[in-house]
């Protein structure tokens, strides 16, 4: 488990000298669940606060610790915060083309030619017509009594399918012989007319019934194809164009279909009275719609019965030309417009979803990515169910269980319902749709198989429906079943009407008591057979053309018609193939040519870029972690009530509490506005190459202002966006690029570590767990006029895989508002604040920001430093800092006694004064304290205990005393192994810098999961007791990135025969060794030393005395022919004695 120790920041300012004039304003806090809402801010100009500090906290969900959903979550997302303000107008540029045409490649320079009359296309049949040259032997063989007539084609219903089973003892009992079948005859009691397409198609089955819930559908053999003439009684002899051979073992299943029937009376058969499962029909005809973008289905009926459960059915069709891209076959939402249905199928990444519930705070969803087949090319039967209570969401894919998930228990709630596309109109379904179906019960899978092809009106799940559109008008403007619940859905836009085909017919059906009395005719025939092609018209779907124009900016809808492709009318071959085209003549003609125009919203702010850390492991502790951000440019826009959000996927990655910190006072220069130069947005490299998006514009500047500066926050993401350095700019009104500047941000090194991820890696503006890079250019000597252009783009050649989030804002000042004035605005070292977490707890070189607030360039300063309550040292600063600029200045330090002897936290104060030896012009901005946690106390020699991984070359670290003085440095070690030094130190602070120049530290779980151990090292400093027995007193985590800075304090001296300040240091290395071992001696001049090596038992292996001439002296020890073990090594010097061991390979 990787564990962060981090302590709760303050802020690096005296809030106690603060407290009657600063302003506090909560927003989210740690309880919150919303990420957006309005915050009531105070409502005061810009230039009453000296400055906005935001306090931006975040722990860990529940204070767990854990991976994946559990505590801090798994992975590291953008989480952006926003302000909106209503009063302002972001405007976005955008090229769109002047139409848009429905079903038709919508590419600038393209030609629409369009009639206003309907345009058809065809379908070709190729019938039979069959007539016998030569007939013998011929048996007639009558299948079933004649009990009473069945009527095969009704007149108002003349599409039709009927399956009849014939089994094979009912074959053989009735004389048919196994081989050829050539013909079918039909007595004939009621004549009605012409049957069109009467298809005869017959196949072998080992099924002992015919099903209406399951009928078998494919692998029939079309054995009979003829418009034919019924408008005669008596036997009717239906010749095969080609004989069926029956093995005589089989059952045999006989399909009847009709299209376009139209007698004028119904025609009637002679039949016999059947047991069940010999005979289906789907009596009534099916169409269906055909959806291209330019349409949709909307209902709004009761649909309050599906609460929680419920199923949504329905056949599709897919285009699989323009399949996958982003879709909605249906989407639903309450009264609140939240979705509470909906169903991608798919989405451009190939992946289908169903969503469903939501109780306002978002929507149940599973998903899973689907196969081509699975959504394209061949109609597929789907239904979605929910059951709020077991919380089981499922998909179920022609009649199987595709796709579960669970705990999903938000209720359902369908107020509004669009079929064919998203409730706005937009991601418009590309292909049909048929027999959608809505029940109040979440189906099993044997009800969801009972109503894939089963008349509705006679499944037992009648009682359950809640809404049902069989689809199936071919004109008009509704679509209704009158036959179950009688709804009425209203079609919108281009909606396609397809008819079926008799043989296409696969639902509706419902079982016979009857089946025809039928004889099969065998025999030797000479036939001759004529095909003869029928053609049937069917009206092609028109096309929707919005034409659209620019006015003040803005894209307006200038019309809508629907109108017809003239070049789209097509012959087509029975299954579906192009057989030819038809030219006809267009009555106009629509060249497509581009526009530009701008969007306008309300302005919205991006305060905060921000991307969470990787949660796996991550402890942020009881109070989390809080970064202190100035906000103050942002002044004019926090001011009154205003809606803030956190946006982009992470805001619910741990918990947040968000403050904002308003000190009154005069700022530096008063800030006059802040504008977006283009709004906030993500931009891939090729648009932004381009100028599809951060266009160069040109800003109105703030004429009341005398100054202007650029501030810009960019995130690279995607593969190459995020690991790849790449050079950006700001070109102001054009020629060479005034600003050049690299996205890329040192991760090894930030406060919050380790982390359960990648966060070692440099990324392209930002590190996971750390505010993003901020970029601010001045550009007042660029500004003269009341206008400027602004440029932002990226510099090299094009990269795929990459987009960049781009914040960027212009923000004008007043004159500044002091000639003499310096300004302490953070304390480095020591203090609690997160930002410097690195460099403390300390008690070396107290480290405080200065920055000069006056218009003269700052060159001298006096700075005042200490503990509170404590005597304050002073130290007189030089430079040269001109307005805005700032320094890190380190403050000696010579004496330990300037800390508190204590043991609880401390409060560390700065003040400055007399800058450039002046009156400093604002006092209020002139103290800075911190809280600090000391340093870890030591009260008796130590140790430091480095052990290196298998990269030793990256690895070294030194020890230094107050005054930056270096007691040990090490570096050139070697691979996997323990260097360990003794100390006896002197009273004073120490400091000790471990650093990796490969910054992944000593060990990071990266390299093993990806089978490129780099070894585990370790640091420790330890305890040395009398018997020279080690105890780690710290342990540092091997997983530290770039560095570790460690400030550990000596409060008395620990040797009589050591001197306040200084050091002892004997040393062993290295360890493990092969053949010899170096002896480091440092603190011991003009001393001699016996040194002896013993082994585990306690003999004597070697002995030798040592006169140390200098400091520091390194006597070299040949092991090399000692056996392999453990070895100690036990240097005296007088009644002092030091132990060291060493294992010998």
């Amino acid at each position: 488990m990787k564990k962060l120790v981090l302590l709760f920041s303050f802020l690096c300012i005296n809030l106690a000298a603060f407290s009657q004039d600063t302003v506090w304003v909560q927003t989210f806090t740690w309880d919150s669940t919303a990420r957006v809402g309005n915050f009531d801010f105070p409502d005061e100009p810009a230039n009453a606060w000296q400055k906005v500090i935001m306090l931006y906290n975040m722990r860990c969900h529940d204070l767990a610790v854990g991976s994946g959903n559990v505590g801090c979550r798994e992975w590291d997302y953008s989480c952006n915060t926003f302000i909106m303000d209503s009063t302002l107008v972001d405007s976005t540029r955008f090229t769109t083309l002047d139409h848009f045409i429905t079903d038709f490649v919508n590419q600038a320079g393209l030609e629409f030619r369009y009639s206003t009359q309907p345009v058809y296309s065809y379908y070709k049949f190729t019938q039979q017509d069959v007539a016998y040259t030569n007939v013998s032997g011929e048996r007639q063989s009558q299948v079933g009594a004649e009990e009473m007539p069945l009527t095969l084609v009704q007149g108002t219903y003349p599409t039709l399918k009927t399956l009849f089973l014939f089994s094979a003892a009912e074959l053989t009992n009735a004389g048919v012989s196994p081989g050829k079948i050539s013909g079918m005859g039909l007595n004939i009691t009621t004549a009605g007319g012409e049957a069109r397409y009467f298809k005869v198609r017959m196949k072998e089955t080992t099924n002992g019934t015919v099903e209406a819930t399951s009928p078998e559908l494919d692998g029939f053999t079309t054995v009979y194809f003829k418009d034919s003439d019924f408008t005669a009684t008596g036997n009717k002899h239906l010749k095969f164009s080609q004989d069926f051979d029956w093995d005589g073992n089989s059952n045999v299943l006989v399909e009847i279909s009709v299209s376009e029937a139209a007698p004028l009376n119904p025609i009637q058969v002679m039949s016999q009275n059947i047991a069940a499962g010999k005979g289906i029909a789907t009596p009534v005809g099916d169409n269906y719609f055909e959806f291209n973008g330019g349409g949709s289905v909307h209902y709004n009926g009761d649909m309050s019965a599906a609460n929680d459960a419920v199923t949504i059915a329905f056949w599709s069709y897919g285009i699989a030309d323009v399949l996958p891209v982003n879709t909605s076959a249906f989407e639903g939402v309450d009264a609140g417009n939240n979705r509470q249905v909906n169903v991608h199928l798919p989405w451009s990444n190939g992946r289908i979803y169903w969503d469903c519930g939501n109780d306002g705070s978002g929507y149940d969803r599973i998903d899973k990515q689907a196969n081509p087949e699975d959504f394209e090319g061949q109609w597929n039967h789907f239904a979605f169910t929910k059951d709020a209570t077991t919380g089981v969401m499922n998909i179920y894919l022609n009649g199987v269980l595709w796709h579960t998930g669970s705990g999903n228990n938000k209720t359902v709630d369908i107020q509004d319902l669009i079929i064919g596309a998203n409730i706005n109109g937009g991601n418009g379904y590309q292909g049909a749709l048929d027999e959608f179906m809505i029940f109040d019960k979440a189906l099993d899978v044997n009800e969801v198989q009972s109503i894939m092809h089963q008349s509705l009106a006679a499944s037992p799940l009648i009682g359950n429906i809640v809404a049902y559109f069989p689809m199936n008008e071919l004109t008009g403007t509704v679509t209704s079943d009158p036959a179950t619940m009688g709804q009425t859905a209203s079609i919108n836009g281009s909606v396609g009407r397809k008819k079926r085909y008799g043989d296409q017919l696969r639902t509706g059906f419902a079982a016979l008591p009857y089946r025809p009395t039928t004889t099969f005719y065998q025999g030797t025939y000479t036939r001759q057979v004529t095909n003869v092609d029928v053609l049937d018209s069917l009206q092609n779907t028109p096309n929707m053309v919005v034409s659209y124009g620019v006015s003040n900016s803005e894209l307006v809808v200038l019309d809508t018609q629907f109108v017809w492709d003239v070049d789209r009318s097509f012959v087509f071959n029975e299954d579906g193939t192009i057989d030819d085209f038809l030219d006809v003549t267009p009555e106009n003609t629509i060249v497509l040519e581009e526009l530009e125009y701008f969007t306008k919203a309300p302005a919205k702010f991006e305060i905060l870029s921000l991307v969470t850390p990787y949660g796996n492991g991550l402890d942020l502790g009881p109070e989390g972690v809080t970064f202190n951000i100035d906000v103050t440019d942002y002044a004019p826009i926090l001011r009154g009530t205003k809606r803030m959000s956190m946006e982009l996927g992470g805001q619910n990655q741990e918990e947040m509490d968000i403050r904002f910190m308003f000190v009154r006072g005069t700022p530096p220069r008063d800030v006059k506005s802040i504008q977006n130069i283009w709004p906030f947005r993500r931009g891939y490299f090729d648009e932004i190459l381009n100028d599809r998006y951060f266009e160069p514009r040109n800003v109105q500047l703030n004429q009341d202002a005398e100054n202007y500066m650029i501030r810009a926050s960019i995130t690279g993401h995607q593969q190459n966006g995020e690991f790849t350095i790449r050079n950006h700019y700001f070109n102001i009104n054009g020629g060479n690029k005034e600003f050049n500047f690299d996205v890329f941000k040192e991760c090894s090194d930030i406060p919050i570590y380790p982390q359960g991820g990648t966060w070692i890696f440099d990324r392209a503006g930002w590190c996971p767990g750390d505010p993003t890079q901020l970029h601010q250019y001045d550009i007042t000597d660029m500004s003269s006029g009341g206008n400027v252009e602004i440029d932002y783009g990226l510099n090299g050649a094009t990269m795929t895989e990459a987009n960049y989030l781009v914040s960027a804002q212009l923000v004008s000042y007043g004159p500044i508002n002091f000639t003499n004035d310096a300004e302490v605005i953070e304390i480095i070292r020591p203090t609690n604040q997160l930002e410097f977490a690195r460099h403390n707890p300390a008690c070396n070189y107290p480290t405080v920001r200065i920055r000069n607030n006056g218009s003269e360039a700052l060159r001298t300063l006096v700075i005042e430093y200490g503990e509170k309550d404590q005597p304050k040292l002073s130290y007189n600063w030089s430079g040269n800092l001109m307005f805005g600029e700032t320094e890190d200045v380190e403050l000696p330090l010579e004496f330990f006694s300037f800390w508190k002897e204590s043991d609880e936290p401390g409060v560390f104060e700065v003040s400055v004064r007399q800058p450039n030896g002046n009156q400093d012009e604002y006092m209020q901005n002139n103290v800075a304290r911190s809280n600090f946690e000391r340093p870890q106390v030591f009260d008796r020699p130590i140790a430091i205990e480095i052990k290196t991984n298998l990269r030793p070359a990256e690895t070294k670290w030194r020890l230094k005393g107050m005054d930056g003085q270096v007691l040990l440095e090490r570096q050139g070690a070697d691979a996997n192994t323990l260097y360990s030094d003794e100390f006896s130190l002197g009273r004073g602070c120490y400091t000790l810098e471990i650093e990796d120049s490969g910054d992944d530290g000593l060990y990071y779980w990266y390299w093993e999961q990806t089978g490129q151990s780099r070894g585990r090292g370790s640091a420790k400093v330890m305890n040395v007791y009398p018997n020279g027995i080690k105890i780690a007193a710290k342990t540092f985590e091997p997983e530290f990135g770039r560095f570790i800075q460690f400030d550990l304090a000596v409060p008395e001296d620990l040797s009589s025969t050591v001197e306040a300040g200084s050091f002892e240091l004997i040393g062993v290395h290295p360890n493990p060794t092969t053949d010899f071992i170096n002896l480091d001696l440092e603190g011991f001049e003009n001393q001699t030393f016996d040194v002896q090596i013993t082994d585990t038992r306690g003999q004597q292996v070697m002995l030798k005395q040592i006169r140390v001439v200098g400091e520091s002296q390194q006597e070299q020890l040949m092991v090399i022919d000692l056996p392999a073990g453990m070895y100690f090594v036990r240097v005296t010097n007088g009644d002092r004695q030091w132990v060291r061991q060493f294992v010998k390979l």
